[in-house]
């Protein structure tokens, strides 16, 4: 069954809550490791600790990515609707002269002009198909920086 974009939202949204509780039980149990205080176990809650810091992190960029596709998917779906009601708009002005023809030969030739303008400006793809970039390392390079610099603060100013 082919999904449409509000779907695919919804799919991102879910994601990203189970992506938040994973990332606070993991943060939960690295506090709990470091409070540990017997000599004997710390080395290997320590070694622990590390990998869990590790999978934090990468699970933070995932968190980043996601939130980054909702935002672009969000604005796909925003824009699609922003120009369905200019075409809805455009194509009324159409109809306008089809229905008042005596408003005068130039106002009618103007009317067309600009709906055949505006219909050959809209370029936009009727699939939007995924493919793989450079931009796209650009964009995880630019994570791994902003993660490294401002640590888990959700702040973080990308370009994309």
């Amino acid at each position: 069954m082919k999904k449409g974009l509000a779907d695919v939202i919804i799919d991102i949204r879910t994601t990203r809550h189970k992506i938040s509780l994973w990332k606070n039980k993991i943060k939960t149990r690295i506090s709990s490791y470091e409070n540990i205080k017997d000599t004997k176990i710390p080395e290997e809650y320590k070694k622990e600790t590390a990998q869990l810091k590790t999978i934090l992190n990468t699970i933070e960029k995932l968190d980043l990515l996601l939130e980054m596709l909702e935002i672009k998917v969000e604005t796909i779906v925003t824009v699609g609707i922003i120009l369905n009601n200019v075409q809805d708009v455009v194509s009324a002005i159409k109809e306008f002269g089809k229905i008042y023809p005596f408003i005068g030969t130039d106002l009618l030739i103007e009317i067309e002009n600009i709906y055949r303008d505006f219909s050959s400006s809209i370029d936009l793809p009727k699939e939007f198909k995924v493919r793989t970039t450079e931009g796209g390392k650009r964009i995880l390079d630019e994570i791994d920086k902003s993660l490294n610099e401002k640590g888990s603060n959700r702040t973080i100013e990308i370009n994309t």
